[in-house]
């Protein structure tokens, strides 16, 4: 009897979105098993700021959690400052010009990630250094750097995917995760994935 082949992903985008994406499929391999691979333009993990803090609601939180690991979810709290007691809290605040707080949404109190992620009723936030959860998905994920992607080519196979710099890749479906303005992948059809952490937009081959 022949043996399954097994397919390959390959995940354009080594962000936020391609990170958790790739975590979901592996930590989901005892269901349907790929072989992933993921890529990244930029040439380590500090080329680039990251941009600001972003917020992670409950359902957002419980999303991610979905996505990783044990191991990655327990690393989680690095990504999140600890407010000063009695005088910051996690949240939304809308304030004046010199800092004065004129909206203060209510919301239910909770100690961690996982508390939060409880939370199944209203919305509540909790604050997360973008940088540093990126840093906390990146673990255990061997993203291959400075390999931006110029074309993909498909066939009756699958899809061909080609680099900057000369080198190109087979893969069966291809992962666009590297953003709305992709220049290379937004001709492709577009499956919009909210994931309340963060909006990505990612591209599948095989919804075509």
């Amino acid at each position: 009897m022949q043996q399954e082949k097994i397919p390959t992903i390959i995940i354009v985008g080594a962000g936020l979105g391609g990170l958790s994406l790739y975590h979901a499929l592996i930590k989901n391999k005892d269901k349907k098993e790929f072989n992933v691979k993921i890529f990244e333009r930029e040439s380590s993990p500090t080329d680039r700021w990251q941009g600001y803090h972003i917020g992670l609601t409950n359902y957002g939180t419980q999303s991610l959690l979905n996505c990783i690991p044990s191991s990655i979810a327990s690393n989680l709290p690095k990504a999140m400052p600890s407010p000063i007691p009695g005088v910051e809290t996690h949240g939304i605040n809308i304030t004046d010009q010199v800092g004065n707080v004129l909206l203060a949404p209510p919301v239910k109190p909770y100690k961690d990630v996982y508390e939060l992620a409880k939370i199944s009723r209203g919305l509540s936030t909790i604050v997360t250094y973008r940088d540093r959860l990126r840093d906390v998905l990146l673990e255990g994920v061997p993203v291959q750097w400075n390999k931006k992607c110029v074309k993909y080519v498909e066939t009756q196979e699958g899809v061909w995917v080609f680099f900057e710099d000369g080198s190109q890749e087979f893969c069966n479906i291809l992962v666009g995760a590297d953003g709305i303005n992709s220049p290379k992948l937004k001709d492709l059809q577009r499956i919009s994935f909210f994931g309340n952490f963060e909006q990505h937009n990612f591209f599948n081959f095989s919804e075509k």
